[in-house]
């Protein structure tokens, strides 16, 4: 299937809402306010969004990725919409990205380093 990455945009804050619902109730995915600003959304070639990811400011410097959803698995959704955060995070100008995650194995194919205590 063919999607693309993009910022979230308002009209996107439903269905951002509708990905992350289960992932909530499921446990595997943190409850957050759901802002257009700070999400990148994976969007199907009907329009449909078929994966999301948030970046939080977290402390100077430091910015959070979280609420990583891809509707697709095994279709490499959620390593575009990592790569596309990372990319967003950077140009953004901060200096690192952490990930508080119950799936550490897919944060370390990403490029991420396991840590003892979160940056501050």
């Amino acid at each position: 299937m063919r999607y693309v990455v993009r910022s979230a945009s308002p009209v996107d804050l439903n269905p951002i809402a509708a990905l992350l619902a289960p992932e909530i109730a499921a446990g595997t995915v943190l409850p957050r306010g759901v802002r257009a600003d700070e999400f990148l959304v994976a969007e199907a070639e009907d329009g449909a969004l078929v994966g999301c990811v948030a970046l939080a400011p977290w402390a100077a410097g430091v910015v959070e990725l979280g609420a990583l959803v891809a509707g697709l698995k095994g279709q490499g959704v959620g390593a575009a919409l990592v790569r596309a955060a990372l990319g967003r995070a950077e140009a953004e100008g901060y200096e690192s990205v952490v990930a508080l995650t119950g799936a550490p194995g897919f944060f370390e194919r990403q490029g991420f380093t396991p840590q003892g205590v979160a940056p501050h």
